[in-house]
């Protein structure tokens, strides 16, 4: 059964993990099994004292520690140049390969390949025309350029 289960045994084989007062004898009864992507974060598993129980106390430290990720980058979609997106996204549509797939378009799976070539294209022009937002810990998605014209506008008329 555990090795249909894929199972992996985590405290060391044969450990002592129940007392028996009336054999006075200690025996393996408290097991600890764990799959395998499991068993790979096992950084312990021992017995320790059983606090007054017949049985011990099994003590397992899995390590959990999360990779730090990368947030994606922010494009700053307003000071975009809209005529250079424009001719990016027009030549990937206007490749040989694009315009082959659209004429054969017969099943579910031609559709999702030039869905997927038109969507290369849009992330192509993104990345080649859309300025990256620098990240700042102060920034304000609502301060926008036009925003900024009419507070030094304010401020010119206040002084």
């Amino acid at each position: 059964m555990l090795a249909e289960s894929d199972l992996t045994l985590c405290l060391p084989p044969c450990t002592p993990t129940f007392y028996s007062d009336a054999h006075k004898s200690w025996s393996t009864l408290d097991l600890v099994f764990a799959t395998p992507r499991l068993a790979d974060t096992v950084t312990k598993c021992v017995v320790s004292g059983g606090f007054g129980s017949d049985h011990r106390c099994i003590d397992v430290t899995i390590d959990i520690t999360l990779g730090k990720s990368e947030p994606p980058p922010q494009y700053r979609w307003r000071d975009t140049d809209w005529e250079a997106f424009s001719k990016v996204v027009g030549d990937a549509c206007e490749t040989d390969r694009v315009g082959e797939r659209a004429q054969q378009i017969s099943t579910t799976d031609d559709l999702e390949a030039l869905v997927g070539d038109l969507l290369d294209g849009y992330v192509a022009a993104m990345e080649s025309t859309v300025p990256v937002a620098e990240k700042s810990a102060f920034s304000k998605r609502w301060f926008t350029a036009d925003l900024k014209k009419m507070l030094r506008e304010l401020n010119t008329l206040k002084n």
